[in-house]
């Protein structure tokens, strides 16, 4: 979004509950499964840690927005924030998870276990502390 509110919209002039007639700054209200999907590219593409980057601000971005139930609704307002529509929508929190496990299966196989110099499984403990093929915050 051009305005800096974060998250994508659906399409650019995206009408469905807008908020805004200023579509130059704000094409439509900022959705959670559009931004997920955002998230999944950036993980997709990650070839390093620190490239995952972008995919945790997005997590960031949509968990602050969550109500305070943890509910994530189908999209917010682009100035308050506020859900205009329906809320919950399985569809958000199904993409918001999977944008996560992606981001959980992809750090970890750009790390490596220290004890072995194995890639680390995905989402599976070890015992041995891994060590980043780049730094992680």
């Amino acid at each position: 979004m051009k305005a800096g509110v974060g998250g994508l919209a659906r399409h650019e002039n995206d009408t469905y509950h807008q908020v805004s007639e200023d579509t130059a700054n704000v094409p439509g209200n900022p959705w959670f499964v559009c931004t997920a999907w955002l998230a999944q590219r950036y993980v997709a593409r990650a070839r390093t840690p620190e490239e995952l980057q972008p995919a945790r601000e997005i997590f960031a971005w949509i968990a602050s927005r969550a109500l305070p139930s943890g509910i994530l609704a189908e999209q917010v307002n682009p100035y308050t924030d506020q859900p205009p529509s329906v809320s919950p929508l399985t569809w958000s929190h199904a993409e918001f998870s999977t944008a996560v496990l992606d981001y959980v299966d992809k750090l970890s196989g750009l790390t490596r276990c220290t004890a072995r110099g194995m890639p680390r499984h995905p989402r599976r403990r070890h015992e041995h502390a891994p060590e980043a093929v780049g730094s992680v915050p």
